[in-house]
């Protein structure tokens, strides 16, 4: 894999120019239409600053303090965040900012509240820019958009999530190779976890393990989640991945990992520890699989999520599981999670080429079985691109 092909600088990256350049033009088309001047946004960190990646290539990792961007209707962008005061963030690997502006900032620090929202109007008023939109509003600090709106005379306030998360969530056939290598760290990833899932381990000493696999094979950033069980082993974040593992436990592996270009995947299976399954959980993890190769079916260009959330509720009454009660798919690009919800009040129909992840649980009193794979929307329905085997594994490298 040639995950790094771009080099500007000091910065290696594997986007294009004119993957980048496509997506802020989609933008701009976007706001021409939609009679808006400049968009604002905020990222902090890998899994959720997702749409500074995709407009500006800006590091994951810089955005741990904080990072806003302003998207113009026309011309180059203009980046705030962390780095000496009055000098650029980071000085090298610019692409696409007409300005790049730095000062010492994060958002716990109330005495650095002014170091961007003053040259952000200045920048604003220079254009002639009034009409803003705001994107991911939930994300985006308060202070910053209210000095904007209290400082910019005659300014509006639009949000712009359903017209910047369509452009999203169709993927280019540069962002689809990406996809697909990310994809493959993940099965590279999932067949070597035998080698560390073994008794008398830490559950997060498997984690590690997988997260320096991950990192090796060029991932930036990392969501490993394992949980053991004797009966009913159930999703664990790192913090609480304290328990020995046993011989005959049940095992919860999922890894999420953000491999190069920033694109997130997603991929689960259960486990039993040198021992067979119990009937409860063979049953359980084959309807598992079942259901996610069903929903895939019927995930065709214009299906609402709705329909698939009925679907899965259905067999699972119908068969004596407890309903989801969360969501159990979503897109996935270069934040974690991205639209297309599968949640009741989602409105974006599902469309080609996007990615998803499905990951379907089954549970009753006696066991919990979830798998989770990408999908790619086809116009016949969606394509599982994971090659890892479906089915029960055990630590001889095969599946039940």
């Amino acid at each position: 894999m040639n995950h790094y092909k771009y080099k500007m600088d000091r910065h290696v990256s594997s986007l294009s120019d004119q993957e980048l350049v496509r997506r802020r033009t989609a933008a701009q088309k976007y706001m021409t239409e939609n009679d808006i001047d400049c968009i604002l946004m905020f990222g902090f960190e890998s899994k959720q600053g997702g749409a500074i990646r995709y407009f500006c290539d800006w590091p994951a990792d810089f955005c741990h303090y904080g990072s806003f961007l302003l998207v113009p209707k026309e011309g180059e962008m203009a980046l705030f965040a962390h780095g000496p005061f009055m000098n650029k963030a980071m000085p090298y690997g610019e692409r696409g900012l007409e300005l790049n502006f730095g000062s010492p900032f994060t958002p716990m620090w109330l005495s650095a509240k002014d170091y961007f929202p003053p040259p952000a109007v200045k920048w604003l008023k220079k254009r002639g820019y009034k009409k803003l939109g705001i994107y991911h509003k939930n994300m985006v600090p308060f202070y910053f958009t209210d000095y904007i709106m209290k400082n910019l005379e005659g300014a509006t306030l639009t949000g712009v999530d359903d017209g910047l998360d369509a452009i999203r969530a169709i993927k280019s056939e540069e962002e689809l190779a990406l996809i697909r290598e990310a994809v493959q760290i993940h099965d590279r990833i999932y067949a070597a976890a035998p080698i560390f899932l073994r008794p008398g381990r830490l559950e997060r000493d498997v984690a590690t393990e997988l997260k320096k696999a991950a990192w090796d094979l060029g991932a930036e950033g990392f969501n490993i989640r394992i949980c053991t069980d004797p009966q009913k082993a159930k999703h664990k974040i790192f913090e609480f991945q304290n328990s020995v593992i046993q011989e005959g436990d049940v095992v919860d592996l999922r890894v999420q990992v953000c491999a190069p270009g920033s694109y997130w995947g997603d991929l689960s299976r259960m486990w039993v520890v040198y021992s067979d399954p119990s009937d409860a959980l063979q049953k359980a993890n084959s309807d598992s699989v079942k259901m996610q190769n069903e929903l895939a079916k019927l995930a065709v260009p214009n299906a609402k999520a709705s329909e698939l959330i009925s679907a899965l509720h259905k067999f699972q009454e119908e068969n004596g599981y407890r309903k989801e009660a969360g969501f159990f798919g979503n897109g996935q690009g270069t934040d974690i999670v991205e639209r297309p919800a599968f949640l009741p009040e989602e409105t974006m129909l599902l469309q080609e080429n996007m990615l998803i992840s499905l990951g379907i649980g089954m549970e009753n009193d006696e066991t919990w079985a979830f798998n989770a794979d990408n999908f790619l929307i086809t116009k016949n329905g969606a394509v599982r691109l994971n090659e890892t085997a479906q089915g029960l594994f055990t630590n001889t490298f095969t599946t039940l």
